[in-house]
């Protein structure tokens, strides 16, 4: 499964996050995994969204979280929807049901993403200590066949 940040930020963020995950995508196929993203599985009007990717979390053995330099903004808001999915990965992690990976796109280093996220009130300062403790894939878009090999070789 992939989660990240629809859209956030400035004007064609949301073209930008949505490439990423297709590139994604493309990359996890090639090697034979049949991702499950929100956007290509289910109406972005659907009344049970919550329910739906929670659902299809648990029924994974692994959920990639997609962080690009805007994404992390609305995160501070309670009831932010990206937010919860990060939550909800994370406490399935935590339970042992699933594996998380982080996949970071433009932002360059662990201390760049750590400090957006301490920005953001006790969720983010909770969420950043998180990310120093976690393995993150920093993306580049010429080396993406080799990210997702790392990814698949993390579920043996």
């Amino acid at each position: 499964m992939i989660c990240y940040r629809w859209a956030a930020g400035p004007r064609h963020y949301e073209e930008m996050s949505s490439w990423v995950v297709l590139a994604l995508e493309a990359a996890l196929q090639k090697v034979g995994q049949q991702p499950w993203w929100d956007k290509r599985h289910l109406l972005r009007t659907s009344q049970d969204l919550v329910q739906t990717v929670g659902q299809e979390m648990e029924r994974r053995k692994m959920v990639i979280i997609c962080l690009g330099p805007n994404d992390l903004q609305r995160c501070q808001q309670e009831g932010d929807f990206f937010r919860w999915e990060i939550d909800n990965a994370t406490q399935l992690e935590a339970d042992g049901k699933l594996k998380v990976v982080i996949a970071v796109y433009g932002i360059e280093t662990t201390e760049a993403l750590v400090n957006r996220a301490k920005k953001l009130g006790e969720w983010g300062k909770t969420f950043s200590d998180y990310l120093t403790k976690h393995y993150l894939i920093f993306l580049k878009v010429s080396s993406l066949d080799k990210e997702v090999s790392s990814i698949i070789d993390s579920l043996n």
